[in-house]
Formats: C-alpha cells, structure tokens, sequence
C-alpha cells in the first residue's frame, strides 16, 4: 500500500538521526537554562509566568524540572538508537512525577502537624494513593523503583547490580576488595 506524500515527508524529513537528536539535546538545554533564569526573575514576563506556575505543580521539585531537561538532553546527545525520543520523554515524566511523590512523602508535616506537600500539587497528587494503600515506606520503595527505572529508560542503560552485591558480601564478610 502506498503512503501519501504528507506521510512520507514527516517520516523522512532529510535528516540524519545524529541531528535530530542534536535539535532535541538543544532544545532541553535551553530549557534547562530558561528553567533556572525563571527561578531567578531574570527572564521576563514569561518566566515569572512559568516559575509560577511550576512552582504551585512542583513545590521544593522545581529545581527537578531543569535537572530533567540536563538529563533528557544528555541522552539525546549519547543516543545512538534512532526514534526512542518519545520513549525517553515520557520515561522523563515518570522520573519527575515519581520524585515529586518522594519529595512530598519525605516532606512530611510541619509544626502544627499537617501535611506538607512539599512535592506541590502533582507530588500530592501522586503520594495521596500510595500512602493510602502501602504506607509511607513501601511508597517510598515503590516510587524509588519507578524512579530507577525511569532513569534506565533515559540513558537506555543496563543495571548491573553485581559488583555492587559483591562488595557488600565482603563487606559482610569482612574481606578486602581488590
């Protein structure tokens, strides 16, 4: 069957995936960049707009959301593997939505005994089901794991536990590692 000329010219737009992974690095960089100058008024109208309303979703996690662009930028830059853009995307919203779980679970209550929210609005959002169903701490677990995960999908990297597993048996076990 063939593909109309609309299709064929989104999907072969005549760049290489080196540059269009470059674009996408450049793109999460700048926003790194307008992310902080908004957190400290120097960047208009627009980023006293935008600080606003991050801060009120994010609470203390805003400063996760220009970590998040370095991050996402970061491994567009050392991708190799050709349009997993929207996966790592998305892999980036778990990792920020499941820090802001953590941040606002840690956060705890203050004086007179309420809740926080330090996570903002999303992390509440996100912590409220899962101290309802499992506690503070196997939440804490749940979204530590979302987190790790998160972060394996963003630099499409493989987790080897067994050097780490090694050295804590020898340190149970008292011996020197080499």
């Amino acid at each position: 069957m063939a593909k109309n000329k609309k299709e064929d010219v989104i999907e072969n737009s005549g760049l290489k995936t080196q540059t269009k992974n470059g674009i996408m690095a450049v793109v999460f960089f700048v926003l790194a960049i307008f992310f902080l100058m908004s957190y400290f008024k120097v960047a208009g109208v627009a980023g006293v707009f935008t600080y606003d309303i991050f801060d009120y979703l994010l609470g203390l996690g805003y400063f996760l959301l220009p970590t998040l662009c370095v991050l996402l930028g970061y491994s567009f830059i050392k991708s190799e593997t050709p349009n997993i853009g929207w996966i790592r995307i998305i892999s980036g919203l778990m990792f920020l939505l499941s820090s802001l779980g953590i941040i606002d679970i840690v956060g705890g209550k203050d004086i007179s005994g309420l809740s926080r929210h330090s996570g903002g609005f999303l992390g509440e959002i996100l912590a409220k089901p899962f101290i309802s169903f499992f506690d503070t701490y196997v939440s804490l677990v749940f979204l530590s794991a979302i987190l790790i995960i998160s972060i394996l999908i963003i630099f499409d990297a493989k987790l080897d536990l067994l050097p780490f597993l090694k050295k804590i048996w020898n340190f149970v076990l008292k011996k020197k590692t080499p």
